[in-house]
Parts: C-alpha cells; structure tokens; sequence
C-alpha cells in the first residue's frame, strides 16, 4: 500500500475514533500518521495531522497540548502553502476557539 495511502487511511481512522469518542485509539492512530508524514517530509500532510491532534487534544482538555499541534500545523501550512488558503484559515479558526477567541473569521 502506497505509504500516502496508509497515512491518509491512519489519520481518517483517527479522526473516526475521535468522533466515537476513543480518545486511547485515536490518539495512537494519529501518532502513526504523524510519524509517517514526517518521514515522507509532507508538509501538508503534516499539517493536517497536527490540526486532527489539535483537535483531539482539545476534546480531552488539554489545552496546552491543543495549542501546540495547531502552531505547529500553522507553520507546516505556511512553510508550503503560505497564509492565504483554506487549511490554514481552518487551522487559525481552530486556534482562535480554544485560545478564547471565537470571532476570528
């Protein structure tokens, strides 16, 4: 299986753990993403992970963590596509909500 494929298989897993509520699963599933996305040296993919872990760690309540994987997303965004893209208004919203900040866009 081609390793985008496995990855993007892996993060959507995750992220359907998340929504069940298995924090445990998810969390280990989103892990092996993010290892898999730093060696392919993605860093899209990267972002998108760090922004599913973002949210993870935010249902959990941890804010700190949350804080930390959606600034990493953010520079993985603008060191590939810049600041003027959806994926990283998305990530930015994100950031904004769990720093208190809910009217950013």
């Amino acid at each position: 299986m081609c390793a985008c494929v496995c990855l993007t298989k892996l993060n959507k897993d995750g992220m359907e753990a998340l929504n069940r509520g298995d924090y445990l699963t998810a969390t280990e599933l989103l892990i092996q993403a993010a290892h898999k996305a730093e060696a392919l040296g993605s860093d899209v993919l990267q972002a998108k992970i760090r922004n599913n872990m973002g949210l993870l760690m935010q249902a959990q309540g941890l804010h700190d963590q949350a804080v930390m994987n959606f600034r990493l997303a953010q520079r993985h965004t603008a060191r590939r596509l810049g600041t003027d893209n959806s994926l990283y208004a998305r990530i930015t919203t994100n950031l904004a909500k769990i720093e208190g900040h809910e009217n950013v866009f």
